[in-house]
């Protein structure tokens, strides 16, 4: 499926991604066997500011100002990140803690989507993610998809299998949390590169098992779809307080 975008689409989508768009549709793990990549992850360079004093005498009051100001706004927006990560850490270790089996029914309509909805990633397919996920969220992978075409590289999920499910606590709306643990072997193919190339970087990916909360809903025609897809990942930082 190719369809034209407009050069505005295209911008927008561009600005609304993630600088590092990590392999997975849930966003857990890079191409590659290496991680290299990062759907939630910014990866932006920083640098300490230190002038001389001399010179900041002869700049114009506004600029120095200006400066000042920026530096403070961006220690106090490092404040905000470091506390809404410790925070929402808390929420998915409290959801975690209680889980229960799926319903059969609800079982089935799971494997089926996510099994689905990893075929379409891996192929490039909006058409299909646009029916297997929640209008926001599809959004939000199209762009990412987007991204793929423009490199011209598809994400390949080799030897990917389900190895178990388990309902968490319900979300609002309606929304079921579902964690997943599975396994596959992650790299991206690119179809400007040379056969021998994609054939190495499948052979330096291992098979990886990952954990993900999906979370899903049921739609007013009784299709189970996905809303969101968050990475479980292993706390680093749980001893800083």
């Amino acid at each position: 499926m190719k369809k034209w975008l407009s050069f505005g689409g295209l911008f927008l989508c561009l600005l609304m991604a993630p600088i590092n768009v990590q392999a997975r549709a849930g966003g857990n793990y890079g191409g590659g066997g290496g991680g290299s990549d990062s759907t939630s992850t910014w990866n932006r360079s920083s640098s300490d500011e230190y002038y001389d004093d001399r010179r900041e005498f002869d700049r114009p009051r506004i600029i120095t100002g200006w400066r000042h100001n920026a530096t403070g706004g961006g220690f106090g927006l490092l404040v905000a990140f470091i506390a809404i990560k410790r925070l929402l850490r808390r929420r998915r270790q409290n959801l975690l803690a209680n889980q229960t089996d799926l319903p059969p029914t609800l079982a089935a309509a799971f494997e089926t989507l996510f099994y689905e909805v990893e075929a379409t990633w891996t192929g490039n397919d909006l058409t299909s993610l646009h029916r297997l996920m929640g209008p926001g969220y599809y959004q939000y992978q199209r762009c990412i998809i987007i991204g793929f075409m423009i490199q011209r590289k598809f994400n390949e999920l080799d030897s990917l299998h389900l190895i178990s499910l388990r309902q968490l606590d319900n979300g609002p709306g309606r929304a079921i949390n579902i964690l997943v643990t599975a396994q596959a072997r992650d790299y991206f193919r690119y179809a400007n590169k040379s056969a021998t190339f994609n054939q190495q970087a499948k052979d330096s990916a291992y098979i990886e098992r990952f954990q993900e909360i999906w979370t899903v809903k049921w739609d007013a025609q009784h299709q189970l779809r996905c809303h969101q897809i968050t990475a479980v990942q292993p706390d680093t930082d749980d001893n800083v307080r």
